[in-house]
């Protein structure tokens, strides 16, 4: 979103590993994953503003609901990629672009 100054980022960081085992009877592969997940924050109506009158108070008022809903929407996100990552609920489709943020 071009106008707003907030945004959510959802990082994965995988690394894949060898290591010659000691008594030289072959190696251990390893893999490892990292998920970091940097969120906007969500939004009070109180301290967005409540001059509902002004055009700015507007704008900031459907920004503030955008960033909430956009808030829920990556929480069902990493709860299903979580339940998929455990074999639980395997066939669940993730709501990625529920949001338009």
């Amino acid at each position: 979103n071009k106008a707003s100054s907030r945004s959510h980022s959802l990082f994965t960081i995988q690394v894949d590993g060898k290591i010659s085992l000691i008594d030289g009877d072959g190696d251990f592969d390893f893999t490892g994953k990292l998920h970091m997940v940097d969120l906007a924050g969500s939004e009070c109506a109180k301290s967005a503003g409540n001059d509902k009158s002004a055009p700015e108070a507007v704008a900031r008022e459907r920004e503030r609901m955008n960033i909430n809903r956009s808030l829920l929407t990556l929480g069902r996100v990493i709860t299903i990629l979580k339940e998929k990552s455990l074999h639980k609920n395997v066939n669940a489709r993730i709501p990625y672009r529920d949001s338009k943020l």
